[in-house]
């Protein structure tokens, strides 16, 4: 699965393995404990973190609701902060830097299939990993496609759809159209489209 060949998603043990997620992903959403204070629940949602996902960095905060594939296909950076409603579909490897931020309804897609239509009605597919690099900012309902390698410090904007690899640029595809932003780096370590450095 992990090695982006063809395999059969309807296997027994991938089955097992996704039904694992499942209890561990209803118990964190559901997770909130009466005498529950802000500290308590944030150490507890951790712990459960621990479990699901294959790496966990320190400081991880992570709205419910969370929705996995697996989970243990995840790694994810010190820092590491998401909003409500993320989604990782992790057949493949999904590795997430450090303070990295996601805006909520995030997407990440390491599942895909063959054009063809036999594979699909024969319940084979493949995956393709996706790798978010340090101090990057995903914004509200963006989906990442997969194969996505975005770089150190970028940004992916609201309500878009992001593919390709190697991306050491912003790279925003939504309703609007298709456009593509080079950035810039300022002396400060700030991020620029031009003249002018700005946030």
């Amino acid at each position: 699965m992990i090695s982006s060949m063809m395999y059969d998603s309807l296997a027994p043990e991938l089955i097992t393995a996704r039904f694992r997620a499942r209890r561990l992903i209803h118990t964190y959403n559901a997770h909130f404990p009466p005498d529950a204070t802000p500290a308590s629940l944030t150490a507890d949602r951790a712990a459960i973190l621990s479990e699901i996902f294959g790496k966990v960095g320190a400081n991880p905060f992570v709205e419910p609701p969370l929705r996995v594939d697996y989970g243990c296909n995840v790694s994810i950076g010190k820092d590491f902060y998401a909003n409500f409603g993320l989604v990782i579909l992790d057949c493949g490897i999904v590795r997430i830097g450090e303070r990295v931020m996601f805006g909520p309804g995030v997407a990440i897609f390491t599942a895909t299939h063959k054009v063809g239509v036999q594979s699909r009605r024969e319940g084979r597919e493949y995956a393709v990993g996706v790798d978010i690099g340090d101090d990057c900012w995903v914004g509200g309902n963006v989906t990442i496609m997969p194969g996505v390698r975005i770089g150190e410090c970028m940004r992916a904007y609201w309500d878009s759809c992001v593919w390709g690899r190697n991306l050491d640029r912003d790279v925003v595809v939504n309703l609007k159209g298709i456009w593509a932003l080079t950035l810039m780096r300022c002396r400060e370590g700030v991020y620029y489209w031009g003249g002018e450095c700005g946030y």
